[in-house]
């Protein structure tokens, strides 16, 4: 409670900072009409070929197509600072806006308010990235246009991208011609790059072959596939991926293949030394899919590891394989004294078990003390009978009277029913 107060008085203060910087920031202003404009400023923009206001404090013109405006206003501690500004339209559905990280949006994002994350180290750490329409903006920013985004928040105090604008300040003790110039031709360059002809299933595939971040190639295969329906062609690039020199890459792209993505899979957890996250997603995905190819690879590595997590993820994985051919392996686990591992062993027997195993799951039902074991050999139980088509109450967990217990054909259940019997028959 302590250490949560102290976090509480923290981002008060934080909160408090940003409140001040920002109401410092509204107080910038044009100067006054009769105000001349500062030297750097007309120069810069004569560089620019801008046509200047009569007094030299705001200017237009066109760079490569793209038409910008300068000005000059007057900001805190009546410093000179500088502007500039471009309309343009983005090609991305809903509203999106690109700034600066700064402090307060770091809190956010510390307690669970993220920003779009793009894939990029340098470009996630340092902007904020919001947007409604994650698929198309990530699509827009391949590898040159975050370069020159990159290049604007090196030479600039603040930028904001919109879909219907870019806004950028120089430092105020960074104003000369020179910097000026490169402010406008650092903005020129990023809004001609993000409006461009949007086709976005193009360029997502584009970006998934051509951009050197890793992460970047991940994020754009795995929105491919989230927003677009399968077709022969997706099917080429998730099998082209798989060349990926990025294993996580390679296994997003496997995900999505079915059979052939898991005999990738596979080979990769045999061969390919993943780390243990991706080890970890790679036997959950075997499961999921139902690889019984892999059995032999996960019982193996089973007896081989000393990591609980990953021996967790394989008997998950076998749950979800759901095959009779792992009963051997996962009767021989019901003697276990952990109990983290003994719970997937038994809701594995749940899937894979059939009407042998269930004397041993009632006895482990019946002797058990802990209420976990006993819940998950009921579960178990409950899913053999669902299994087999055996009315509920019919395969009956009944107290056997102090006996081992037998499975055994009901006298009144009718043919093929089966019941836990309360005692053994007397001998005639």
């Amino acid at each position: 409670m302590e250490l949560f107060g102290i976090i509480i008085i923290f981002l008060i203060i934080f909160i408090a900072l940003a409140i001040r910087e920002n109401s410092k920031s509204k107080n910038n202003h044009f100067p006054g009409i009769n105000y001349a404009g500062p030297q750097y400023l007309i120069e810069a923009g004569k560089s620019l070929g801008c046509r200047m206001n009569a007094t030299g404090t705001y200017g237009t013109g066109t760079l490569d197509g793209v038409t910008f405006s300068l000005k000059t206003f007057v900001g805190q501690n009546e410093q000179l600072g500088t502007e500039v500004f471009i309309n343009h339209t983005l090609p991305v559905r809903g509203l999106s806006n690109i700034t600066k990280e700064n402090m307060l949006s770091r809190i956010k994002k510390d307690f669970g308010k993220d920003d779009v994350v793009i894939g990029d180290g340098f470009f996630d750490d340092k902007m904020l990235i919001k947007t409604q329409n994650s698929c198309g903006l990530a699509a827009l920013l391949n590898h040159n246009t975050r370069k020159r985004i990159q290049r604007l928040y090196e030479i600039s105090a603040s930028f904001e991208i919109s879909n219907s604008w870019i806004r950028t300040n120089l430092r105020f003790n960074d104003n000369s011609k020179q910097a000026i110039i490169d402010l406008v031709k650092a903005a020129v360059a990023v809004s001609a790059s993000l409006v461009r002809e949007s086709d976005t299933r193009q360029m997502l595939m584009d970006n998934i072959f051509s951009d050197p971040e890793p992460g970047v190639r991940l994020n754009n295969l795995e929105l491919l596939a989230s927003n677009f329906p399968s077709s022969p062609e997706l099917m080429q690039v998730y099998e082209d991926a798989l060349a990926d020199p990025s294993l996580n890459v390679q296994v997003a792209a496997a995900s999505l293949l079915g059979e052939k993505g898991m005999s990738h899979l596979l080979e990769l957890a045999k061969n390919g030394n993943p780390e243990k996250l991706l080890l970890l997603k790679i036997i959950r995905l075997l499961g999921e899919h139902r690889h019984l190819a892999g059995k032999n690879f996960l019982l193996d590595l089973f007896t081989r590891t000393g990591n609980r997590e990953i021996k967790i993820a394989i008997l998950h994985a076998c749950e979800g394989m759901a095959s009779e051919e792992l009963i051997p392996f996962l009767a021989g686990m019901l003697e276990e004294k952990d109990h983290t591992i003994l719970a997937p062993v038994i809701g594995a027997l749940g899937t894979c078990g059939n009407l042998d195993i269930m004397e041993r799951l009632y006895t482990l039902y019946k002797n058990s003390l802990h209420p976990g074991i006993r819940e998950e050999a009921s579960r178990a139980m409950s899913k053999i009978q669902g299994r087999f088509g055996v009315e509920r109450g019919w395969l009956s967990v009944a107290e056997l009277a102090g006996t081992e217990g037998g499975l055994s054909l009901a006298d009144e259940a009718g043919e093929g029913s089966l019941s836990l019997t309360e005692e053994k028959e007397s001998e005639e």
